[in-house]
């Protein structure tokens, strides 16, 4: 059995699905009593919740004004997926002989990333994603590496791109595959350029954003006191 997702884990996956789907528009306050009451949850982890999602850079808390959606701009995109595409294509050379032969993990991720696009749940396939490439940078054995690249905030700012591109999300997962084979082979030349292309395009994308609906999940409703 799963372990329980904490109750603020489950309000900040409300909030962001709320503002990738346009329910809050850059600009927007996010007012905690007005989460808690739509959800019957006590403020605390609703407070808690937006600090997470302060951290992740998607929303910022304005002195005297509260927490208010940041506008995250195509140009802020464009800067971050060379940075992004630079550090996965050296994670794919150096992960590759860790990887040859025991690339079962990205296959996994693969195929939850094609579950999550039949249902476009851009969320899920935004996780699964950010599971895939996280599996790379962590093979890759190099702290300095992997601490540059979690400091990127991988599943916002992926879920931020899928939400704003109109590449279909089947698509997208099928991009992950020969990344998997030329891991699985050992073949780090061939996986490191596959990454830095396919990190890549998706800076290419973020120049013709587009909206896409967001499937939201089930309520987070658990109850008062929580």
């Amino acid at each position: 059995m799963p372990p329980r997702q904490p109750l603020r884990a489950k309000i900040r996956e409300y909030l962001l699905e709320q503002i990738l789907d346009g329910a809050y528009e850059p600009g927007d306050p996010i007012r905690e009593l007005d989460v808690a009451a739509r959800l019957e949850v006590s403020q605390a982890p609703v407070r808690e919740a937006l600090r997470e999602l302060v951290s992740t850079g998607l929303v910022e808390y304005v002195p005297n004004r509260g927490t208010r959606v940041r506008r995250i701009d195509s140009t802020e995109l464009e800067h971050y997926y060379p940075v992004r595409a630079a550090l996965e294509g050296l994670a794919g050379e150096f992960a590759a002989p860790y990887l040859a032969g025991a690339a079962e993990p990205l296959y996994g991720r693969v195929d939850e990333m094609v579950e999550a696009a039949g249902r476009s749940a851009v969320l899920e396939f935004a996780r699964a994603s950010a599971g895939f490439h996280r599996t790379i940078v962590e093979a890759a054995h190099n702290r300095a590496l992997f601490d540059a690249w979690q400091a990127l905030g991988i599943e916002v700012l992926t879920a931020v791109s899928l939400a704003t591109t109109a590449i279909p999300l089947i698509d997208a997962a099928a991009e992950h595959r020969p990344i998997a084979d030329a891991l699985a082979a050992g073949d780090g030349k061939r996986a490191g350029n596959l990454l830095r292309n396919h990190v890549g395009d998706y800076g290419i994308r973020a120049k013709r954003p587009a909206r896409r609906p967001v499937s939201v999940s089930a309520g987070v409703k658990t109850g008062h006191g929580e």
